[in-house]
């Protein structure tokens, strides 16, 4: 069961918000604050995996309470709820990992869209989490060879598998149990690249599959890969290929070399 908690100051949207969720996702517990203080005692008390903060709030602003959260709840999902207008302003969160927006006024199919791809990614930490947990009790000590080689293994598998949620490699040692600095040099010593690097050429890879196997536009293309903004992925995409998407799509229509009998 996913925990979503909804910071809200409009009373009537709140109620809104909370009853399309419950509605939604009848599995989860949903709950709801009116400013940004009380999110924040809720998420330390309660410690929702999921969020909707919006952006303008009493006492403490979403961003606020977002920063507060994150010290709390590293490994929480959060989303802003924002008008257009201050869509700009919201982006000064990137730094605080936010997983998404929801631009007001909220439609529904936006609303449980991003929450359903947040409480996925919830599931699949909770999956690969229970693994480790096994791991840890029955592999004995995590310093031998052949248990790092099994985890490393695992997360490679779990990175290829989930390429497109919001990946990153503190959630990824928090979830194994070791700290991010020894995750980050066992990851290398594996892999031979660090685990941003080895991410994006997951991505990217199944971004070329994509491009050349399917009509699907640039943008959905890269939504399917993990990059929500296209102009990013159209940036990632030419930096590792050494051409945009567009492109790389053009030149494998190619004429075929003609086999038939002369």
């Amino acid at each position: 069961m996913t925990k979503i908690l909804i910071a809200e100051d409009e009373a009537l949207e709140r109620s809104f918000l909370e009853a399309i969720l419950k509605d939604a996702f009848p599995d989860s517990e949903v709950r709801s604050a009116g400013d940004g203080a009380n999110a924040v005692e809720l998420a330390e008390m309660w410690r929702p995996e999921v969020l909707l903060l919006d952006i303008r709030m009493p006492v403490l602003s979403g961003l606020e309470a977002a920063e507060k959260i994150r010290a709390i709840l590293p490994q929480s999902k959060i989303a802003f709820i924002t008008a257009y207008s201050e869509f700009s302003y919201a982006q000064q969160a990137i730094k605080l990992n936010v997983s998404d927006y929801i631009l007001k006024p909220v439609e529904d199919d936006a609303l449980i869209n991003t929450v359903s791809k947040m409480v996925r990614f919830v599931e699949k930490e909770k999956e690969f989490a229970s693994y480790f947990a096994v791991q840890r009790l029955t592999g004995g000590d995590s310093g031998h060879r052949k248990e790092q080689q099994q985890i490393m293994e695992r997360v490679d598998n779990y990175m290829c598998n989930n390429y497109n949620l919001d990946l990153s490699l503190e959630a990824m040692a928090d979830i194994i149990g070791i700290s991010a600095n020894h995750f980050s040099k066992l990851f290398k010593k594996y892999f031979g690249q660090n685990f941003i690097d080895r991410l994006t050429s997951i991505r990217i890879e199944q971004a070329k599959k994509l491009l050349l196997t399917t009509n699907k536009g640039t943008r959905e293309i890269g939504e399917a890969v993990g990059y929500p903004s296209v102009t990013y992925f159209n940036t990632k995409f030419k930096k590792e290929t050494g051409m945009p998407p567009a492109e790389y799509r053009r030149q494998d229509l190619r004429p075929q070399e003609d086999h038939s009998d002369t």
